[in-house]
């Protein structure tokens, strides 16, 4: 009982941390989520730092941009910044990678700009988002921010419909390398989803109460509990299907395209003024065939207008896909080894401090008692508030001590015959202060049993 009541505080402590996190400038609550250990990676506090959150609140909770917390405003919501470090942390993003990103439930943006500013300007952001006033703050908060920077951003393409009824459809069918679902949906609605993703992509979502991290390999999934936390749910209704249009490519665009794409185009359209015979290499005697120039630069042009980012993308044979789910098992098994020492070291707090309990629990209840028996005249206890409720403590502590009523004569005894003189006390005034001592300490007894917690984010 007392090491459940001790787990518990220190989820409260734990819970206090993250919320103690605010401060009064966007560089001071960054600041304050690293020192709490929110924020581990220097590449995720740049994102964050980069990303100023008072663009992005509700209208009418810019003085609270910077607190710790969950701001709400009509439909417009923004999650606690400690919520979305977690987020960022288990979508294990590449800096600088071409990966695409879909949040269903974008919201303000705000997760959605510190996702791009980590993938860098190669990447894609895709946003769906049910609240067409939701929409409209998030274009205006992307747009002043965008202002404020001095530097190129992945702006996101953002659709107005419903998030379970994406259609697998244009860019669907491609799959996103990570996706993020920014409310609590159900375990039934959680395959729906997965299937959106590419393989080797990586999923993050509420998923009944708990934010679960899910990762494809190939056509498995699996799942991982990240913490429990409270969102508010995803709608089902209004019914409203979306397609997500596949991304073309262009000349214009041509630059935002994967490097392996850009190479590969380069080189065919290099290709193309070259004649059809090419000369033989000193150490090739056979005469070399330029296909590519059989087709006009125009007809190319045409044929890779209906070709996507990963059109050029090496594929994996057996072997490499083998070599890739065991990289993700050992990973897995190192992480199931950081956490079973973590709890480890918990655990070992744990009985620490039941230990320290247990004996301040032990020396209030022994001057207690011998302050109960220092009273000359026998009170009746229902005459004697302040006597009943010490009774009432020495019984509590007898109780969670495990010590019966022999144990008691037995201490009498002992107390009789050879007490510490550190332990006898002093005064019959230490009454008073001893007396106080068991009142505060089965108050905090009291309220230690009903604390709960969780993450709020509604």
């Amino acid at each position: 009982m007392i090491s459940c009541q001790l787990h518990k505080i220190i989820q409260y402590q734990t819970c206090i941390m993250a919320w103690h996190s605010s401060g009064t400038s966007n560089d001071e609550l960054v600041d304050n989520l690293v020192e709490n250990g929110l924020i581990t990676s220097e590449a995720i506090a740049s994102a964050f730092r980069f990303v100023d959150r008072m663009y992005f609140v509700p209208e009418g909770c810019e003085e609270l941009s910077y607190n710790d917390r969950p701001l709400k405003e009509g439909n417009v919501h923004i999650s606690a910044p400690h919520i979305y470090c977690t987020v960022v942390q288990h979508l294990e993003l590449e800096p600088g990678s071409s990966h695409s990103f879909l949040n269903i439930g974008v919201g303000t943006g705000y997760l959605s700009s510190i996702v791009a500013t980590l993938l860098g300007p190669k990447s894609q952001s895709f946003g769906v988002e049910i609240h067409a006033d939701v929409i409209d703050h998030c274009r205006e908060a992307n747009r002043a921010w965008k202002e404020s920077v001095d530097a190129e951003v992945v702006e996101p393409f953002i659709f107005h419909g419903n998030g379970l009824q994406i259609l697998n459809e244009g860019e669907c069918r491609l799959g996103f390398d990570r996706i993020y679902v920014g409310a609590s949906i159900d375990s039934s609605d959680l395959p729906n989803l997965q299937r959106l993703l590419v393989p080797g992509g990586i999923l993050v979502a509420p998923v009944d109460d708990m934010l679960t991290q899910v990762r494809r390999t190939m056509e498995e999934y699996t799942e991982r509990t990240i913490t429990r936390v409270h969102f508010a749910p995803l709608l089902k209704s209004p019914a409203k299907n979306i397609v997500i249009p596949a991304t073309t490519w262009s000349p214009a665009c041509h630059t935002l395209f994967p490097e392996n794409f850009q190479k590969s185009v380069k080189t065919l359209l290099l290709c193309l003024r070259s004649s059809y015979v090419q000369p033989p290499r000193q150490e090739i005697q056979t005469g070399l065939l330029n296909e590519s120039s059989l087709l006009p630069r125009d007809v190319w042009l045409h044929i890779l207008s209906f070709t996507n980012r990963k059109w050029f993308d090496p594929i994996k044979n057996e072997t490499e896909t083998l070599k890739l789910r065991l990289g993700q098992a050992q990973d897995m098994q190192s992480e199931l080894e950081a956490e079973r020492n973590r709890l480890q070291r918990k655990n070992l707090l744990l009985q620490t401090e039941r230990d320290l309990y247990l004996r301040l629990i032990s020396r209030i209840r022994n001057d207690a008692r011998r302050a109960m028996n220092a009273q000359t005249d026998h009170v009746d206890l229902n005459q004697d508030p302040l006597r009943r409720t010490t009774q009432e403590f020495l019984y509590e502590a007898d109780r969670i001590l495990n010590i019966t009523e022999l144990d008691n004569d037995d201490d009498e005894e002992e107390e009789g015959d050879g007490m510490d003189i550190e332990d006898e006390p002093e005064d019959i005034s230490d009454w008073d202060q001893s007396l106080d001592q068991v009142m505060e300490t089965d108050h905090l007894l009291d309220r230690s049993r009903t604390v709960s917690i969780t993450n709020e984010d509604i």
